[in-house]
């Protein structure tokens, strides 16, 4: 008896084990995909002769954003590089849903309320403007650095 309780607690362990590996290994490859999908997001636009290779790395870089969210929906990182991608394939309005989305189910995001309050000043000012107000209340000093 006592030799079959001793197996069960050792594969309860090895599969606690294999579990925790496994969210290691999904939290790894979410990692991987964010960096390298904000590496693409927010490096600087290329000369003309490199546009073609630059769009094809923005379009693996979105690829790589989606993916990340589909690997993490609970992070809000994702979604942040995809709104900067999106504004880097001329798509502000794209970006600016993304981001509404984002601060209804994330209030206390500031990241995301500053980001919004940035891309929406051209296409929509007055969406910048209760941006900016929210990031001031929620955290003042920092509400000051980005002015």
């Amino acid at each position: 008896m006592a030799a079959r309780s001793d197996l069960i607690q050792r594969l309860a362990l090895a599969l606690v084990a294999l579990l925790l590996l496994a969210w290691l290994a999904v939290d790894y490859r979410d990692s991987r995909l964010i960096r390298r999908a904000e590496s693409v997001a927010v490096g600087p636009f290329p000369s003309r002769p490199h546009l073609p290779a630059y769009f094809r790395s923005v379009g693996r870089a979105v690829h790589d954003a989606r993916d990340a969210r589909a690997l993490n929906p609970d992070s809000s990182e994702p979604v942040q590089v995809q709104a900067a991608l999106d504004v880097k394939r001329g798509r502000p309005g794209s970006a600016i849903a993304l981001l509404k989305r984002l601060v209804r189910d994330e209030p206390r995001d500031i990241r995301a309320w500053a980001m919004l309050a940035q891309i929406a000043e051209g296409p929509d000012p007055a969406l910048s403007r209760r941006a900016i107000r929210r990031v001031a209340e929620l955290d003042p000093e920092y509400a000051r650095r980005v002015r």
